[in-house]
């Protein structure tokens, strides 16, 4: 956030990990008169409030439904057997929610086995080596749901 505010922007847009790691940053920006969009998540609004920092529009998503649609589609693409949801970053509002999207929708169907839910933290490697696991530790696994990508395969 620094590095966006040393730049001289006409606006800013923001999608914050956490309801207060980028407080700090649009109160500065804020004070800089340079307005601010959150996308997707937003800030708490007292603590926002507290740093004089404030956010000029809000635009999100569903991000359940996103996790349930992510899932959906793989059920539709294996038809049954196991699968596993690799997670975004635990406590993240936005990985949370695709993630619970997902559980429902893999647990309301009959024909599919949820075999593990494990956080990827947002981080390609990290969740490559997690899917590895999760194919040696369950090599009948056929598909898997990650926060920003869907993977797929089949033995």
């Amino acid at each position: 956030m620094q590095t966006i505010l040393a730049k001289d922007y006409h606006a800013i847009a923001v999608s914050p990990i956490t309801p207060y790691n980028l407080v700090p940053g649009v109160a500065e920006a804020t004070q800089k008169g340079i307005p601010v969009v959150a996308v997707g998540t937003s800030m708490d609004v007292q603590a926002a409030e507290e740093a004089g920092a404030r956010i000029e529009a809000f635009i999100t998503s569903d991000f359940a439904k996103q996790g349930e649609l992510g899932a959906q589609f793989i059920i539709e693409k294996i038809g049954s057997g196991k699968v596993a949801i690799i997670e975004g970053l635990p406590g993240a509002a936005q990985g949370e929610a695709r993630k619970d999207g997902a559980r429902r929708a893999f647990e309301s169907n009959n024909n599919i086995e949820l075999v593990s839910v494990q956080p990827g933290n947002w981080d390609r490697k990290t969740a490559y080596d997690i899917t590895a696991d999760l194919i040696q530790a369950h090599p009948e696994l056929k598909g898997s749901s990650v926060p920003t990508m869907l993977w797929r395969w089949e033995q």
